[in-house]
């Protein structure tokens, strides 16, 4: 559970788990409580009560490392820093040898058209590179899970496609979305928040009985759950 000063609540006894192996995507209006739970997963935000296990037990700071985030409006970034500056800083932050951060970073800059951008500050990138660059750089860590909050914002279709490929590509994840072609191409499962609740928790077989096929009908169906 967790109250922001005031007396907001943001959430309100939220109960699952990620299994190793899965994807499972986070649903909800804006408001639900998909980022402050990220936040509080990576020990940004500390809860008023509940408890939160990482791999069997209490999460500590050594244990947050073998989890990789995006944040939403990419706050990753160091916007004093190159584009390549970030992936080389995120990769010794979390341990990965040398050379594999550089032959996976300039692999990543490619994959994310940024090779051009290499040497440009962070902070004068665009809002969709700071997005790829963001992801990159979530990425570059060999992680074993990843937590990605809203990773399509900023991204045009190509970038939005190159992602899903390689959500597809990561051992377990955790997405928060809004995206509904995102959720339903790589979701395993999807988890459904509103005012800080779960409000439905459904795999592919659950969504098929309630005619939920395809991005649309994912749409309808949340739009549904939502009221």
């Amino acid at each position: 559970m967790k109250t922001y000063p005031g007396g907001t609540p943001a959430l309100r006894g939220v109960d699952f788990f990620l299994r190793t192996g899965e994807r499972v995507v986070l649903l909800g209006p804006n408001g639900a409580g998909k980022t402050t739970l990220v936040k509080i997963i990576a020990g940004l935000v500390e809860p008023d009560a509940g408890e939160l296990k990482v791999f069997g037990s209490r999460p500590t700071p050594g244990k947050r490392r073998w989890l990789s985030f995006l944040f939403e409006e990419a706050e990753n970034l160091y916007g004093y820093l190159t584009a390549w500056e970030n992936l080389l800083f995120y990769g010794r932050l979390a341990g990965v040898p040398e050379r594999t951060i550089r032959e996976k970073g300039l692999e990543l800059l490619s994959a994310f058209g940024l090779g051009e951008a290499r040497d440009r500050l962070a902070q004068n990138l665009s809002r969709g590179q700071k997005q790829r660059l963001a992801l990159a750089s979530t990425l570059i860590q060999e992680a074993a899970a990843y937590v990605l909050d809203e990773p399509t914002l900023g991204l045009d279709l190509q970038s939005q496609n190159d992602l899903i490929a390689r959500i597809k590509e990561l051992p377990t994840v955790l997405i928060t979305t809004h995206d509904p072609v995102l959720a339903w191409e790589v979701a395993d499962r999807f988890i459904v928040l509103k005012g800080g609740e779960v409000r439905e928790i459904a795999v592919r077989s659950d969504l098929a009985a309630k005619g939920v096929h395809d991005p649309e009908t994912l749409r309808n169906w949340l739009l549904e759950v939502y009221r």
